[in-house]
């Protein structure tokens, strides 16, 4: 039995040494010396909350391509990158389902197979469509009954009182009014902005009071498929709203020039008054610079090689390999974005034609390809009027670090 169990060790011993040095994936430049026999590099970063400045330093001293564990790849580039894992049907990770356990129905954004979520996003594709949303009447009616009839009444109230707001909190109420109303209707969405106390004790124990009250009412799977579109609609979303507001806060110069763009080609609640919102360019220079820095989805996304693939000048990447890139990375992408660490919204303006089409190849805060957030425009959209209201209207000692 001793003998026997010494046999399969070094065997198993013998093919990590194997995997390590001699496969495919021993061209690949390390992150940490560690990397080929072991992922405790890469999990001791992830447990520190330092995964994604440790996989960027990374690759800004070794390259595109990076090895993180045995079996795992981190990439930062678009062309035999991002393109190739985000644009084919790679499948997820396991990871997906771990990290977000605890119900017994899988919902889109946890669900591994490509196969799976393709059928389960054709259900919801349409109404979160770029061309839907702009010519709802119905996303017009909730954006002025929301922004105009609540938000900025609120808003008008802070800044002319010295209450302390914490502005985090009211932009996810906001979020999910919006959210809320797109999804179930104006009437019976929710009104947190207005009514505070009913938000708190709503976000305090969010998944045991929401959850509960879904899983009694509705199946469970529309039920947990639901939950998860509320859940990003106000959180990811309210996270980048805050930033952006905390931005804005600080230039009173672009405050009023953003109030003289939206003041003359923009009137909340008029027909198609979301497709309005593209003939607004300083206001969508502030959107995508803020969701260039500060983008809630940070990633990294990981997903797993169906077959053998070329990443970078690597070939022959063998199947099962784990691959991830992050929107972290991508965004700090100094050819690309100059001072990258800088909030600059000039840099959409100034740019030409040629440059701006390189920073939308590299602008990855929804993700690319089939699995991209089915919310993107609708993010987009409610993040525009929140913008329009705030203008003329915040001051720094509005939104404070």
């Amino acid at each position: 039995m001793t003998v026997l169990v010494l046999c399969v060790a070094f065997v198993w011993f013998l093919k990590q040494v194997q995997v390590a040095f001699f496969s495919d994936l021993s061209p690949i430049p390390n992150a940490h010396f560690t990397v080929p026999l072991s992922r405790l590099w890469i999990l001791h970063k992830r447990w520190k909350n330092r995964q994604n400045r440790a996989r960027l330093a990374a690759h800004q001293k070794l390259g595109p391509v990076v090895r993180i564990g045995p079996r795992e790849l981190s990439v930062n580039c678009i062309d035999d990158g991002v393109r190739t894992i985000y644009g084919s049907a790679f499948d997820k990770d396991a990871w997906y389902a771990k990290a977000f356990r605890g119900h017994e129905k899988p919902y889109m954004f946890t669900m591994i197979s490509s196969k799976a979520h393709a059928e389960r996003k054709r259900m919801f594709a349409n109404v979160y469509s770029k061309s839907y949303i702009q010519k709802s009447s119905r996303w017009s009616e909730m954006a002025y009954t929301i922004i105009s009839g609540r938000l900025r009444d609120e808003m008008i109230s802070w800044a002319d009182s010295d209450i302390v707001v914490d502005v985090l909190e009211r932009s996810k109420a906001c979020l999910m009014d919006l959210t809320s109303a797109w999804i179930f209707g104006l009437k019976h969405g929710t009104n947190f902005i207005q009514n505070v106390k009913e938000a708190e004790e709503f976000f305090t124990p969010f998944r045991r009071t929401f959850g509960g009250f879904f899983w009694r009412t509705l199946e469970q799977t529309l039920s947990m498929e639901l939950l998860d579109h509320m859940v990003a609609g106000h959180d990811a979303t309210g996270i980048t709203v805050t930033y952006l507001l905390y931005e804005i806060s600080q230039r009173s110069s672009l405050q009023r020039r953003l109030k003289i763009e939206i003041q003359a080609h923009w009137k909340i609640g008029q027909k198609n008054c979301a497709e309005q919102l593209e003939k607004l360019p300083l206001l969508d220079a502030v959107l995508m610079e803020t969701l260039r820095l500060y983008s809630a989805n940070l990633g990294p996304w990981p997903r797993v090689a169906p077959s053998s693939i070329r990443l970078g000048k690597f070939s022959n990447i063998p199947k099962g390999t784990i691959i991830s890139a992050s929107s972290y990375a991508l965004h700090k992408n100094d050819k690309v974005f100059p001072c990258p660490e800088k909030w600059l919204p000039e840099r959409w303006l100034d740019a030409s034609e040629t440059q701006r089409k390189e920073m939308m190849r590299w602008f990855w805060a929804f993700g690319s390809g089939s699995r991209m957030c089915i919310g993107s425009h609708l993010a987009i959209y409610s993040k525009s009027p929140v913008s329009c209201a705030s203008s003329g209207v915040l001051s720094a000692n509005a939104v404070q670090t």
